[in-house]
């Protein structure tokens, strides 16, 4: 999967922001999925979230992604936004049937 960090997805990798004077640099996040919400806590801190219950972290300002899967969610539902309140905690958009359908 391909990510623009900053709102913009595409299909493939990553994408993170170097300084406002350097360009893009191409990023693997690891997992095939299509990715709907990005959100950022800080500079360094970012969230992404998607399909089949998927839900990115990067601490390094998007050079790396990591898996933070959310407990008992099952891969069936999507996550179509997420809101970064803080470097560890960020609020999730289910989308599924029935009760999937809520904020995680």
């Amino acid at each position: 999967m391909r990510l623009m960090v900053g709102a913009i997805v595409v299909v493939g990798s990553v994408l993170g922001a170097q300084v406002a004077s350097s360009p893009w640099t191409l990023e693997t996040s690891g997992v095939n999925v299509i990715f709907r919400g990005v959100s950022a806590a800080s500079d360094t801190i970012a969230w992404a979230s998607g399909s089949r219950a998927t839900v990115l972290h990067t601490t390094d300002g998007g050079a790396t992604w990591k898996p933070a899967p959310v407990p008992d969610v099952p891969p069936n539902v999507d996550f179509r936004d997420v809101d970064a309140v803080s470097p560890d905690t960020a609020y999730l958009l289910g989308i599924g049937n029935g009760e999937l359908s809520r904020i995680y």
